[in-house]
């Protein structure tokens, strides 16, 4: 059996759709995951729950400092040399990352590659700032190998002039079957709940998420005012809190359409699934999102999706067939979409099942294209 390969990853912090992904890593790979903080900075998730599902070898280093949600660490280059890896993978084009792509550059150390993991979508490629755009540049010009999310964001990499050999696409998904067999086992709860909160006879229109400027909610909001019209049975359910949550209740109020507009605040694990169960439509209507891990969790529960083009996950929407891309600021086609949909959904049932899968591609496919990019790096002479 040929030795597998020695990475080492500097991630942010610790999220559910990362936990799959890690595990599985650590089957194909000699893998160890250095976490920078003990959560997400945006939105904060059971840590002791998805820490007992991490089954790879992993640490924190959280001695340091945070300049604009800009992590500085002391003791990368200590952690570095103790774990003496074939390659180093840093995320997005961070100080951490410079610093360590300059170390490379220097030779500190002959022996490691650099992959560099970034969750750039074509959106974010076009817009980016000049700083970030140097701070690519800069990356690229000492990386091995890249990590992408799609098809479209490795073709416009190799336009920056990165080779299409060294940039390996894995998307931000989770394993499908352990994400159905939790919603298997919540199909009780779904379904005691449609009696709980009378939703038969109804269909549903599902958003989850932070509730902050950038997730466009306003606009879906506005949108459901004329769905609401053509589409009386119908529900939208607010999944997430935030600073936005009383304006958008207030907006909810004064276009009419509160009695049919649910906020269901902040919510994990079964009382988070339950709705992925329930749901007819899902919508992401984001200005800005570099990913959308919601999207996938949404295909993977039968759950077709309207996505904004400026989300990273739009990759997965294969239209009219799993759903439709949308412009988030056209309202008014919004609407119309939304109509469309649920026109063609029959009402909630007293009882419901697991639907089939809309997902595109298999999980496994995402994880060997990881795999790729830094087998690719470890392979290139230093």
């Amino acid at each position: 059996m040929e030795p597998q390969t020695k990475v080492l990853i500097f991630h942010p912090a610790l999220a559910p759709y990362r936990v799959s992904i890690f595990n599985e890593l650590s089957n194909l790979l000699n893998l160890k995951v250095i976490f920078l903080r003990d959560n997400l900075l945006n939105q904060k998730f059971d840590q002791k729950l998805l820490r007992s599902l991490l089954k790879c070898n992993h640490d924190f280093l959280l001695s340091g400092f945070d300049i604009r949600s800009r992590a500085f660490r002391w003791g990368i280059t200590k952690a570095i040399s103790k774990f003496n890896p074939d390659v180093v993978v840093c995320m997005e084009y961070s100080p951490i990352t410079l610093w360590i792509s300059l170390q490379k550059l220097c030779r500190i150390n002959k022996r490691w590659r650099l992959t560099i993991w970034t969750a750039d979508n074509i959106d974010m490629c076009n817009s980016c700032s000049w700083l970030r755009s140097l701070a690519r540049k800069t990356v690229l010009s000492v990386a091995d190998s890249m990590i992408v999310y799609s098809k479209s964001v490795k073709s416009r990499y190799t336009k920056y002039g990165v080779s299409s050999s060294k940039i390996g696409i894995c998307p931000n998904i989770q394993r499908e079957d352990t994400f159905r067999n939790s919603l298997s086992n919540y199909l009780s709860i779904a379904n005691r709940l449609i009696a709980e909160r009378s939703l038969n006879g109804k269909r549903i229109v599902l958003f989850v998420g932070r509730l902050v400027k950038i997730k466009g909610v306003d606009r879906l909001l506005k949108a459901f005012i004329e769905v609401s019209k053509s589409v009386p049975d119908s529900l939208l359910v607010i999944v997430g809190d935030g600073p936005e949550r009383l304006t958008l209740e207030k907006l909810a109020l004064r276009s009419g359409i509160k009695e049919q507009v649910i906020f269901e605040g902040r919510l994990e694990g079964a009382d988070l699934l339950v709705w992925y169960l329930l749901g007819d439509l899902f919508v992401l209507p984001s200005h800005h999102e570099p990913y959308g891990a919601v999207v996938n969790e949404a295909l993977m529960a039968g759950m077709p999706v309207l996505c904004s083009n400026r989300a990273g996950a739009s990759d997965l929407i294969c239209e009219g067939k799993n759903g439709y891309i949308f412009d988030p600021y056209d309202t008014s086609r919004l609407a119309r979409l939304i109509i469309e949909q649920l026109r063609n959904k029959s009402l909630v049932q007293e009882k419901i099942k697991l639907r089939q899968s809309l997902m595109p591609i298999s999980f496994n496919e995402s994880v060997q294209g990881f795999v790729q990019a830094v087998n690719y790096a470890f392979t290139t002479p230093n």
